[in-house]
């Protein structure tokens, strides 16, 4: 029970941030120029899931055009039973 209650007034570490030092008192936003480091690793992973992405959105959109194009064309079927 002791360890699940903390002192407000302790700084919450933000691990990988630039210049980050715990004798001073922060916040969680402190401040939008602080930015956070990226690993060239993770830039790289960053940018490719990006690019899938939007390859992704991209080849939807191709195939929702093909789909609207091909029933545009098509005539509708008409019934092969007659009684």
């Amino acid at each position: 029970m002791a360890k699940e209650q903390r002192d407000s007034s302790l700084p919450i570490p933000i691990p990988r941030r630039k210049d980050f030092d715990l004798s001073k008192e922060t916040t969680f936003f402190s401040s939008p120029r602080q930015e956070f480091f990226f690993s060239p690793r993770e830039e790289k992973r960053a940018k490719a899931r990006k690019d899938a992405a939007r390859l992704m959105e991209e080849g939807l959109a191709d195939m929702k055009s093909r789909a609207n194009q091909t029933t545009e064309t098509t005539q509708p079927v008409k019934s092969a039973t007659k009684l």
